[in-house]
């Protein structure tokens, strides 16, 4: 009954070893053929040819195999996103006025971005700062600090998903940009 139970304890660890290393084989390969879509779609996007076939950063899907994997790669330029971090009041407003959102509450949430990516704690007019967050009993509070994802701008006073679904494709951290293209 021991040598039963020691063998089935080698069995099962040595099963356990056997899933961890293709579990980590198949990150490996997600992991190269990742960094192939992106190496691919920069030499494409820098690549001329005669044909003038270039790839474009068009958010156009592009597939291709390597090493008997397939990837999907699409470019999209930055520039054609609004940047959180730096973007005016106004083209903020203009964003969530464009996808529905009355004026009162576009502006109330314009106020509240910029409490949150600014360093004082001092509320403008319809904005919100740590006090307010607290006393809404939110659990999450401005960092004073830009926005290190978009996926951020759930957390902002006053949004809800419905707007955050409607404008989180419109949107980057990355162009540093004051404007769109």
């Amino acid at each position: 009954v021991l040598l039963t139970v020691i063998v089935s304890s080698f069995v099962d660890s040595v099963r356990s070893h056997v899933q961890l290393t293709d579990s980590r084989q198949a990150r490996e390969k997600a992991a190269a053929l990742a960094d192939a879509g992106v190496y691919r779609a920069i030499y494409e996007l820098l690549t001329a040819t005669s044909a003038g076939g270039r790839w474009e950063a068009d958010g156009q899907p592009y597939l291709f195999e390597v090493g008997g994997g397939k990837v999907k790669a699409a470019m999209v330029n930055d520039s054609a996103f609004i940047d959180l971090n730096n973007a005016s009041a106004k083209l903020l407003q203009g964003l969530f006025e464009s996808v529905g959102v009355e004026a009162g509450k576009a502006q109330s949430l314009v106020d509240a971005i910029e409490d949150w990516r600014d360093p004082d704690d001092l509320p403008r007019l319809s904005g919100a700062e740590r006090d307010q967050y607290l006393a809404a009993g939110l659990k999450q509070v401005p960092a004073n600090a830009d926005f290190r994802t978009v996926d951020e701008l759930k957390a902002v006073y006053g949004m809800t998903p419905a707007i955050y679904d409607k404008v989180k494709d419109a949107l980057t951290v990355y162009s540093k940009a004051v404007g769109f293209n």
